[in-house]
């Protein structure tokens, strides 16, 4: 009698898999779709969860920039590869930046901005400041 239990209990089992009951989760219908939780993509950074990138990752992230960025202003392929060697020069940064060099550059820039008193050099700071945020990836979480 012992085996033709286990053998019930098998068939019972089966059976509730397939009418879609507790045993079996593979025969279950789908959520309507407003019932079902979409997970947010990540956003993309320029570090992303990398603890630092190179600096030729960095020129080539600059230089691939289109020249006129909506919302933030118009730079030229060479401006933005001066910006780079003015805030993170080779002898000082070395061959990696990591995002603590990154945003010491932007608090740089921002300690420039307040101490500068002529007018267009503080707006040529500002979009500086805006470009290398946008980059960054605080804009976009913002």
């Amino acid at each position: 009698m012992g085996m033709f239990s286990q053998i019930k209990g098998l068939a019972r089992e089966m059976a509730k898999t397939l009418k879609g009951g507790s045993g079996g989760s593979s025969l279950r219908k789908r959520a309507p779709e407003h019932k079902i939780i979409h997970w947010r993509e990540k956003k993309q950074t320029l570090f992303g969860v990398r603890p630092h990138i190179t600096r030729k990752e960095l020129q080539k992230t600059f230089e691939k920039l289109p020249d006129n960025i909506p919302h933030i202003g118009k730079f030229s392929k060479e401006e933005r590869l001066k910006i780079i060697e003015e805030l993170y020069p080779q002898k000082e940064v070395g061959t990696f930046v990591t995002p603590s060099e990154y945003n010491r550059g932007i608090r740089m820039l921002k300690k420039k901005l307040r101490r500068t008193g002529n007018l267009r050099e503080r707006q040529e700071i500002r979009t500086k400041i805006k470009l290398l945020e946008h980059l960054k990836g605080e804009q976009n979480e913002k």
